[in-house]
């Protein structure tokens, strides 16, 4: 007999998936940030848009389960969405930073959060590859994050083949663009990390994404494996 579905029942699915809405939210970020028009030294996917509200909500909502991360999450949150609207309005470089290092250390901390709830899972299901992936896409956007910031520090840290002026050698959704590549061990052609600072994250990235990946999968098998032998 067919089973239903109804309107309360994709509720209910949502409900019980503490990462989906995360996750969707998340890949309108990588799709739509890209296409946006480029602003001078913007702030990277952490502009104060639609798509950074659905983020910092769609966080705040897969750390919900507990109390204490919430307030955390939100502690971080606050004064990166107020720094971060007076650094716009106020044109200040100063305020700018500090909305982007909050913004930066609620990403960190949501990443950090998703891979322990994901990691603490003793068998695998929907909720646990989607909570991975989360993981992974939180840490592209972070070093995306870093890179915005390095550029706001040094403005000749990267190099854009296809704009050569130093003042504009890395906007903001070039700095998804780039990160993206690097944590997927790509390789960008029109994009060159300059400076040591940068060249030295640039190599992180890409090591931390590739043993991130080894190690979730390895998880995965041996959370299957663990559960078949039961």
């Amino acid at each position: 007999m067919r089973r239903r579905v109804t309107a309360s029942n994709v509720l209910e699915s949502i409900a019980r998936s503490r990462f989906l809405i995360l996750l969707l939210c998340l890949l309108g970020i990588f799709m739509v940030q890209p296409m946006l028009p480029q602003g001078h030294h913007g702030l990277s996917v952490l502009d104060l848009d639609v798509g950074l509200a659905a983020v910092l909500i769609a966080s705040i909502w897969s750390l919900s389960h507990s109390r204490a991360l919430a307030a955390i999450g939100l502690a971080f949150v606050v004064p990166a969405l107020i720094a971060t609207f007076f650094g716009r309005v106020g044109a200040s470089g100063t305020l700018a930073l500090v909305g982007l290092g909050c913004a930066l250390a609620f990403i960190a901390f949501t990443a950090a959060s998703v891979l322990w709830l994901v990691v603490r899972r003793r068998d695998v299901d929907a909720d646990t590859i989607l909570g991975g992936i989360c993981v992974y896409l939180l840490v592209a956007a972070l070093w995306a994050g870093i890179y915005s910031m390095l550029v706001r520090v040094d403005p000749g840290a990267f190099s854009v083949s296809a704009r050569p002026a130093a003042s504009d050698s890395l906007l903001a959704p070039e700095a998804l663009y780039y990160s993206v590549l690097i944590i997927t061990t790509m390789g960008p052609e029109d994009v060159q990390p300059l400076s040591r600072q940068a060249r030295a994250w640039t190599g992180l990235e890409a090591i931390v994404g590739q043993l991130y990946l080894a190690v979730f999968i390895a998880r995965l098998v041996g959370m299957s494996a663990s559960g078949s032998g039961k």
